[in-house]
């Protein structure tokens, strides 16, 4: 990982418990962390590479940015994005 600049976690992994991909002191400073993984309350992954200061976000605006092009195709018109945002976990 030396030189990454952003790390994905596209599997299951901390999805029901609080394992983590990747331990984050193996994760550069310098990088970021997306982890599309989406829990409530957020995944351990991101709480412990934000309390260690990297740059980290879960797969939540990525979840609700599928849904807004979806509707977007099926209906013709823009969703109310904030109404999105609430209804998400």
């Amino acid at each position: 990982m030396r030189g990454a600049t952003l790390i994905v976690n596209a599997t299951p992994v901390g999805q029901r418990d609080d394992h983590q991909p990747i331990e984050v002191a193996l994760i550069p400073k310098s990088a970021a962390v997306l982890d599309l993984v989406y829990r409530r309350g957020g995944t351990s992954w991101v709480k412990v590479a934000r309390e260690n200061g990297i740059r980290a976000a879960d797969g939540l605006p990525m979840l609700l940015e599928q849904g807004a092009l979806a509707f977007h195709r099926w209906f013709g018109s823009e969703p109310d994005r904030e109404a999105m945002r609430l209804s998400l976990p």
